[in-house]
């Protein structure tokens, strides 16, 4: 009786410890998973800034890095601001900024594969960010913030404003 006892609480003691690993993995396989969309739109623009991996760090500084890269140039803060404006009465602050994001990333990318100049006359919009004015971003707050924004390319708002401002675009 005692030898089972002891099994059990072994075999217990091994599941206390294993589970908040999982947990973690669990978390970073789904937030991969969310993330790929967005990736693979991103990616198709600058294939030689893919690595030969594919875990969600990996993700998360390819997409970083075409955003800073070549992306930069082309994201447009008045597309951003316009998708939140329409965002912002429907939806929490976290996920208007997501819609405003989704949609500059996509006319970025229109204008970046149509050829046309970069902007010259404003800033270029920082993707995937969250709001620093109450603490500095961590990498779990990154990678929430573009899973928010990878999510949001399929929204209606995203659509309607790519469709009203997809060919406005600043020429140098």
């Amino acid at each position: 009786m005692s030898a089972v006892i002891v099994i059990v609480s072994i075999t217990l003691l091994m599941a206390g410890v294993l589970v908040p690993p999982i947990g973690t993995r669990w978390d970073a396989y789904r937030a991969r998973r969310d993330l790929l969309p967005l990736w693979t739109l991103m990616t198709d623009l600058a294939p030689e800034l893919v690595f030969g991996h594919r875990d969600l760090r990996a993700l998360v500084t390819e997409i970083r890095d075409i955003s800073i890269g070549p992306l930069r140039p082309y994201l447009d803060p008045r597309v951003d601001h316009h998708a939140r404006t329409m965002a912002g009465a429907e939806h929490a602050s976290a996920e208007a900024r997501a819609i405003g994001q989704a949609a500059a990333i996509i006319v970025a990318i229109r204008a970046f594969r149509d050829g046309r100049p970069p902007l010259v006359a404003r800033p270029p919009l920082i993707i995937g960010i969250p709001d620093q004015s109450e603490h500095p971003a961590s990498e779990a707050d990154e990678v929430d913030a573009l899973v928010r924004i990878a999510k949001a390319l399929p929204n209606p708002i995203v659509t309607h404003v790519v469709k009203e401002l997809g060919h406005v675009h600043d020429h140098a």
